[in-house]
């Protein structure tokens, strides 16, 4: 492993392939708060969910069915948008942590 270290050091002179244990831990914690975002809208999505079963099982009104059918549909659509960008981010700081050189190999 030393050796692999010290030819890539000669390939790439700004290759550096120590990493304190402290900078990683710094940038995990900071991006484990993507966990309780993730639980959040998890919750919220299981009640509206149920929301919209309540609503299709007993609404007697088309109206009411029509604005919650539109309302969960663009919920949803908004989610996994927003989630599909979050895990891009959060991908991207987690090849941060990582040497240079298994970054780009990822």
């Amino acid at each position: 492993q030393l050796k692999k270290a010290q030819m890539l050091k000669k390939i790439r002179q700004d290759y550096d392939a120590q990493i304190s244990m402290e900078d990683i831990l710094v940038r995990i914690s900071s991006l484990s708060r993507f966990k309780f975002v993730y639980l959040a809208f998890g919750i919220a999505s299981l009640a509206i969910f149920v929301g919209q079963m309540v609503i299709q099982l007993t609404s007697t009104s088309p109206l009411s069915f029509i604005i919650m059918d539109r309302f969960y549909n663009v919920w949803f659509a908004l989610v996994w948008i927003g989630f599909s960008i979050a895990f891009v981010w959060y991908g991207i700081n987690l090849l941060r942590i990582m040497p240079d050189i298994v970054a780009e190999k990822i």
